[in-house]
């Protein structure tokens, strides 16, 4: 976990949030010091694109991946008199782009990394989302019909095996399961090819994500 002792200039808050695996993770606390610093940092540069794309990771950091009862508790050093704002971090990203739009690029592996507890997949982000976005990613997987496709095929292979048992049952019979499991991959297959192309969570996906992977037993529940 990338937890410095102070943060004391801009290079010290891009070593803070460079993350390449999921334990990486930079600190609550850290990401409190990073925001702190960069609000004093940005009140003299006031135009500084890479200060904002920081600020806007370590406040998605806070504000999207911590509870906000959590963090937003009134005696937060960062949060006294402040009203919450779901969307901060979003908007700090597009200040920043809006002053170089090529500043995720100058930053390389700056990013969050997060688990969807409920879907067991391992999101990595290159910049911050919108709230309703990130929760829709958090709570929903991509439709498939992986599932489908195989009780299908389990189903007509009992039905074939359970037929193979009776001699007197003529040929012509087996016409029709055959047609049917044929029929039934071909609507599989262009099933999951819709839903690539369609799927709203997928869509989201590749929005907002840099890749979405399988998390780890670990990660996923630890």
């Amino acid at each position: 976990m990338n937890s410095p002792n102070f943060i004391s200039s801009i290079d010290d808050c891009y070593k803070a949030l460079v993350v390449k695996d999921y334990w990486e993770q930079p600190s609550t606390d850290t990401c409190k010091k990073i925001v702190k610093y960069l609000n004093e940092y940005l009140h003299n540069n006031p135009n500084d694109a890479r200060a904002y794309y920081l600020r806007s990771m370590a406040k998605f950091h806070l504000m999207d991946l911590i509870p906000p009862d959590y963090f937003w508790h009134t005696d937060s050093e960062y949060a006294k008199g402040k009203t919450w704002n779901k969307d901060e971090a979003w908007e700090d990203y597009n200040t920043a782009i809006g002053i170089d739009p090529d500043i995720v690029k100058k930053n390389p592996d700056v990013r969050i990394i997060c688990v969807g507890h409920s879907t067991g997949l391992k999101y990595y982000f290159r910049k911050p989302c919108l709230d309703e976005e990130f929760n829709k990613i958090m709570k929903n997987s991509p439709n498939n019909d992986y599932f489908g496709f195989w009780g299908f095929l389990i189903i007509v292979v009992c039905i074939g095996k359970i037929m193979s048992l009776f001699d007197n049952i003529p040929d012509i019979y087996y016409a029709p399961i055959a047609i049917f499991l044929i029929l039934g991959v071909f609507y599989v297959i262009i099933k999951l090819i819709c839903t690539k192309i369609k799927d709203p969570i997928t869509k989201l996906h590749r929005k907002c994500c840099e890749k979405v992977v399988s998390a780890t037993y670990n990660e996923w529940h630890g």
